[in-house]
């Protein structure tokens, strides 16, 4: 994959019910919070890795593993992280 802007961090931050909180998810894929609600909006990520339960937003680590491994960095974004 290269040097991609995607750093993913080896740590499983779970909670009990095994859905991630949004801070966990950015720190997983090595983003900010903000490019989550992002990635969700722009359909980067689908809508499946968004759980509400009763007002509170968790993620579905399995969804967010899969896309983020699935994301292949074009030649401009290997030569930006590159500099």
């Amino acid at each position: 994959m290269g040097d991609c802007l995607v750093a993913i961090s080896k740590e499983n931050p779970a909670t009990a019910d095994g859905l991630w909180k949004r801070k966990d998810a950015a720190k997983y894929c090595g983003v900010t919070e903000r490019t989550i609600d992002r990635w969700i909006l722009s359909g980067v990520l689908p809508a499946s890795a968004k759980v509400v339960i009763g007002g509170t937003v968790r993620f579905r680590p399995d969804v967010i593993t899969m896309h983020v491994n699935s994301i292949e960095c074009s030649p401009k974004r290997e030569s930006e992280a590159a500099k």
